[in-house]
């Protein structure tokens, strides 16, 4: 069986500790151990998180379980992050409804924003 990549993930640190994480072609079960070991490795040294989306062909089950799982370990962490996604990603939200519960935005600007506010307000709280 030959081992074809569905996916490309690229990383992209900003200022104040901001990782952004791009993430093109398809989010499935052969693609989610490369993910999920990108998310953990960014959980372990940002500040703020966010994942961009807007390039996945295809997000299917193994993908939302990744996306419940980053909410819970961020959540413990109070890592601020955000996710942006298009229709091949928006929709498996919707269906399932966790587009309520996770923290999704419609564009990468305002992913950004959101966790940069966020961090900042909690960088006030801790020091």
């Amino acid at each position: 069986m030959d081992d074809v990549r569905t996916i490309d993930i690229r990383v992209e640190p900003g200022r104040a500790g901001l990782v952004v994480t791009h993430v093109a072609g398809e989010v499935d079960i052969i693609a989610v151990p490369a993910l999920r070991d990108c998310v953990d490795e960014q959980l372990g040294v940002a500040r703020s998180l966010v994942l961009d989306l807007t390039e996945t062909s295809f997000f299917g089950a193994a993908g939302l379980s990744l996306l419940v799982r980053l909410s819970t370990a961020a959540g413990r962490r109070a890592l601020p992050w955000a996710l942006t996604g298009r229709q091949p990603v928006l929709r498996p939200l919707s269906v399932t409804g966790l587009d309520r519960s996770l923290p999704v935005y419609p564009d990468l600007g305002e992913a950004i924003a959101a966790v940069s506010e966020a961090g900042i307000a909690a960088g006030a709280r801790v020091h």
